[in-house]
């Protein structure tokens, strides 16, 4: 038995858009979480061309895409927790590409900048609470 368990928080590289699977028009859509790293300001002194965050690329269906796409843009703060998958693919000019990815089963939205979201918008089932209280400044600098 094999255990396959991502959980990572960050904020959205670009704001995500709606796309729908030939096969069966069920919804989705493709979209990047940055991670800051916690390094010590002695560390960054030293290394200060040191990557600061991680891109994290994830993919999410259903009516979960499509709240995504209404609730969030670029720099908003989500929690996505799935699995991570990989696949493989040919390109249109016959490269051979594989790509590891989040598959996201649950998203948090948590966003103190956007007071208009709520609960009750949320697809069935979906936790989305905003953030209670403001990020620290040094939290706020997005890598992007």
């Amino acid at each position: 038995m094999g255990i396959n368990f991502s959980i990572s928080a960050g904020h959205l590289t670009a704001k995500p858009e709606l796309r729908y699977f030939r096969r069966d028009n069920t919804p989705y859509t493709r979209f990047t979480v940055a991670v800051n790293r916690n390094f010590s300001k002695s560390f960054l002194e030293k290394h200060p061309d040191a990557q600061t965050a991680d891109f994290i690329p994830c993919i999410i269906k259903g009516n979960y895409a499509s709240y995504l796409v209404n609730h969030c843009d670029k720099g908003s703060l989500v929690t996505v927790k799935g699995r991570l998958q990989s696949r493989r693919y040919t390109t249109e000019t016959g490269e051979n590409r594989s790509v590891l990815e989040v598959n996201v089963e649950e998203v948090v939205i948590g966003d103190y900048r956007k007071k208009n979201t709520s609960a009750e918008d949320a697809p069935a089932g979906s936790a989305q609470t905003p953030a209670s209280t403001p990020l620290d400044e040094e939290d706020e600098e997005i890598p992007f």
